[in-house]
Parts: structure tokens; sequence; C-alpha cells
């Protein structure tokens, strides 16, 4: 494994997880938690591919750019004064009722790059989207499973041909 899939193990296991009984609210704060870890370890990959002004907002609050309509929070983002917002990568989890939540997910997802590109139309918009591994085998009526129905949903915004799809 590299590094990144190293640390990201790490975070996964360093908290225990909510049963899938709990309240709402220990869902929701543990989810958020583990996508702010996550954010910190996506921004320093990049940074260590170069992208040496990438960065993560630190103290659980996203970073704020104004979108198209109002402002839109990003989670790991490379900007500058001269160009404004270049590069942004959002980080979802799903962890909790896939079924119920991975559309709502998907066009928080759309919708968030939609707004971002009016404002700025050369930026790099980009999504760490992440299932629970239980959740992403859970049935799905047209895709099989979850994982299925969200791979199908993420390659219908990609505009481009899979490289291995020749």
């Amino acid at each position: 494994m590299s590094r990144f899939q190293d640390e990201l193990a790490v975070a996964i296991g360093s908290q225990p997880a909510p049963t899938s009984t709990a309240l709402g609210g220990l869902k929701k704060n543990y989810t958020e938690a583990l996508s702010h870890q996550i954010s910190r370890i996506l921004a320093q990959e990049l940074r260590d591919l170069g992208l040496i002004q990438v960065r993560a907002p630190t103290g659980g609050r996203d970073r704020s750019f104004m979108g198209g309509y109002g402002p839109k929070g990003v989670d790991v983002y490379l900007s500058d004064e001269k160009h404004g917002l270049l590069l942004t990568s959002g980080v979802k989890g799903l962890i909790f009722d896939p079924r119920k939540n991975l559309k709502n997910r998907y066009r928080d997802m759309v919708m968030e790059a939609l707004e971002l590109h009016r404002r700025f139309p050369y930026a790099v918009c980009g999504h760490f989207f992440f299932l629970g591994r239980a959740e992403s085998a859970l049935a799905s009526k047209k895709f099989g499973t979850v994982l299925g129905e969200a791979a199908v949903l993420m390659a219908g915004i990609t505009g481009r041909r899979l490289p291995f799809a020749d």
C-alpha cells in the first residue's frame, strides 16, 4: 500500500464508529470528523506530489469561496491572489443510510462544482467520496449494490471516457 492508503487506514481505524442504531447526531459528527481527517491527508498527498500551496482548513470548518450564487465551503483547495481558486476537492462520506443519502450527496457534489465553476471557470473541481465497507455492499434495486450505484452516478458527471473503456 502507498503512504496515502496507509494514512487513510489509520484515520479510519483511529476512532470507533457509532453503531447503526446510534443517534443521528453521533453518526453525523463521526462522518464529519473522519472527512476532516481525510481532507488533511489528501492535502498532504497533493503537496507531496508537487502542489505545495494546497491547503486543508484546520479547526473543523470548511474554507469558503464565493460561488456563482453565494459562498461554497471546500475541504481541500489551491488558490492565489492573482487567479483565485485553482483547485478544490470536497470530501464526502457516506457511512450511514447510504441508500437514503447517496443521491443527496451526489447532488451536493454536482451543485458545489457548478457553483464554483460559475465564478472560477478554469478551476479543477473534484470530490473524494467514501463509503463504509459494509454499506457499499448493500443491495440496490437498479445497480446491484450501493457501490455500483455510486459508480454509475459518478461516471455520469465526469464527461470523460474511462481509460480502460477502449
